[in-house]
């Protein structure tokens, strides 16, 4: 189960925490929260500390999609994750980009 719940609104920035398991099916409810925010020039910002799990769509909204446009506030091992799976999508590219 995933949920989305509104925290706050703190200097331009709407706060929400998310919590369970986080798939492909609930990017689209991100992805309007996000683009919302950008439309009326707020930024946003994820608490990803309840977070359970990240299937491998999730990963890429953070790391490519929109949802690397939104602040990210998460235990360390979950920034970790994060950015050891960007950084393999780079070193993928550019092995892909020189074949």
């Amino acid at each position: 189960m995933f949920s989305i719940t509104f925290r706050s609104l703190s200097n331009n920035c709407m706060n929400y925490a998310l919590s369970g398991d986080l798939r492909a099916c609930h990017l689209t409810r991100l992805e309007h929260v996000v683009h919302g925010c950008q439309r009326h020039g707020i930024s946003v910002c994820f608490d990803l500390d309840e977070v359970t799990s990240f299937d491998v769509s999730a990963l890429q909204f953070f790391t490519s999609g929109a949802g690397c446009r939104a602040e990210l506030s998460a235990q360390p091992a979950t920034i970790r994750l994060l950015f050891d799976y960007r950084n393999a999508a780079i070193r993928s590219d550019a092995t892909q980009n020189h074949s």
